[in-house]
């Protein structure tokens, strides 16, 4: 049962030269080479809430905020017990919702980069998920980690919308500024109705459409006067169109990195989303969870393999997916220019 949690053993493959490490500070020099985060920069997401209930539901599992709780205490362990198995080069990072007051202070203590999401889970509008104290306390206690935002940029919204929404993200940038740590704003572009509605469509969709959007989403951010620090975006093939993205990200703010979310996918599937921005130092990481937790927190939750086995298959997919990010970066490496 367990083969099936685990992409693949894993064996690291040459790394070859990667930039030097950089500290998270918002007070870094302005030289266009330089990025917020050092590269490759891992991300384990496990910020999930509303979705995470929903899941554990659906396979028939305990979903109370308890439960959910251990699970994620669980893996945060899963990415400490990977950290001596990581390439001197990766930097690991994890982000989680705030009142996780354990996994918050085990990473610290690890030296491992914490980032705390804001948003309230699952809502069209942004919403703060506690009150300014409770969010200002949990980003002070990662030491100078990142106040997460996902802000979603749907292309039928009135300007007045977006508008209020541009309003809401400065004031927790405000937040996140006076906790002394910096933003990493995450940014979904869904499609319009009618997009995308089969997996064909919405690889097509990806390619053509949502590099466009994702443009001029951006665009709006920084024309606001917001110039992120770490940027969470969805990935796609278009190369073009990451290097654009970049160039307008870091006309903002030269240090600001991008980061490639997973949205989910098969692990086998992330070499495709992280391609477009693979030879673009900017794009200095990615920011996966579900892809690499959720079949081995299944499994321990249908009681199909123990808590050992399932910290294991965790970090092996940690693992695995940094790898394929390595191996999109390095494919590219010897044809591509830093944007």
């Amino acid at each position: 049962m367990l083969k099936s949690l685990v992409l693949n053993s894993y064996t690291p493959t040459s790394w070859g030269v990667l930039p030097a490490p950089l500290q998270l500070r918002s007070d870094m020099s302005t030289n266009v080479h330089m990025c917020a985060v050092r590269k490759p920069f891992c991300m384990m997401a496990f910020d999930h809430r509303n979705s995470f209930e929903r899941d554990l539901d659906r396979i028939g599992a305990l979903s109370n905020s308890a439960r959910r709780a251990e699970l994620k205490l669980m893996i945060w362990q899963s990415v400490r017990e990977t950290l001596p198995r990581l390439p001197t080069e990766a930097s690991a990072a994890v982000l989680v919702d705030h009142s996780h007051d354990r996994v918050v202070s085990e990473a610290v203590a690890a030296g491992v980069t914490i980032a705390i999401a804001l948003e309230a889970s699952g809502q069209r509008a942004l919403i703060p998920d506690a009150t300014p104290a409770v969010l200002s306390r949990d980003l002070r206690a990662t030491n100078g980690g990142l106040g997460k935002v996902l802000i979603r940029w749907f292309p039928d919204d009135a300007a007045s919308e977006r508008q209020q929404r541009l309003a809401e993200l400065r004031q927790l940038d405000q937040l996140v500024s006076d906790a002394g740590s910096d933003l990493l704003l995450e940014l979904l572009v869904p499609p319009a109705d009618g997009e995308a509605l089969n997996p064909s469509a919405r690889q097509r969709w990806e390619e053509t459409v949502l590099p466009i959007r994702q443009r001029e989403a951006v665009d709006e951010i920084l024309n606001y006067g917001l110039a992120p620090a770490v940027w969470k975006i969805e990935g796609h093939p278009d190369s073009d169109a990451a290097t654009d993205l970049s160039n307008l990200v870091g006309s903002a703010r030269p240090d600001a990195s991008i980061l490639v979310l997973g949205g989910g996918a098969k692990i086998g599937d992330l070499r495709r989303i992280f391609s477009g921005g693979a030879h673009i130092g900017r794009f200095a990481g990615f920011a996966v969870g579900r892809s690499i937790w959720w079949q081995p927190v299944a499994a321990l939750c249908l009681e199909q393999v123990d808590e050992s086995s399932a910290r294991r298959a965790i970090s092996d997919n940690f693992l695995a997916v940094l790898d394929i990010f390595n191996s999109a970066t390095h494919a590219t490496r010897q044809t591509k220019q830093y944007s």
